[in-house]
């Protein structure tokens, strides 16, 4: 079955998730362009839906996923806040965020089930409150990363 978790693979050596590096390609709207400054990216154009297309490295490694951000853009937040939700909380999370809102047949309940309990056991799922933008920080990404590493065993 195709899906959304067909990106999110198991290492068979059980070291961890994996993600697959998918396109490589990123559509971001015109005003928020200033975010692939952050990256190591190549600007192809404009994409048919008027978005801006960046193609990022051509790294096709499939890294360990080391968390989940769900973000939530506030325009009355003027610094990144980050929070960790528990581990009892975290399938939650992730059956109600509606990106992963895919299939509601029966059949498929449970699989999704099953795959959203192995991930929340095993990967730290994190809320980010996020500055409204354009304009963003230019620290916003780099800030991101951090909080992130810094909530994990061993750091990034």
């Amino acid at each position: 079955m195709k899906g959304w978790w067909s990106g999110i693979k198991p290492e068979a050596d059980g070291k961890g998730w994996r993600c697959f590096p998918g396109t490589g390609q990123l559509r971001l709207r015109k005003n928020a362009v200033v975010l692939a400054e952050n990256f190591s990216a190549t600007m192809l154009g404009a994409t048919p839906d008027d978005r801006v297309a960046i193609k990022m490295d051509d790294n096709q490694s499939m890294p360990l996923l080391g968390a989940i951000v769900i973000p939530h853009p506030s325009r009355g937040c003027h610094a990144l806040k980050l929070e960790q939700i528990p581990q009892s909380k975290s399938l939650l999370y992730l059956m109600a965020y509606p990106r992963i809102q895919e299939s509601a047949q029966k059949k498929y309940l449970q699989r999704r089930l099953d795959f959203l309990g192995r991930i929340a056991a095993n990967v730290p799922i994190f809320v980010a409150e996020i500055p409204w933008g354009p304009p963003f920080s230019q620290e916003l990404a780099s800030s991101l990363v951090k909080g992130v590493g810094g909530w994990r065993p061993g750091g990034c």
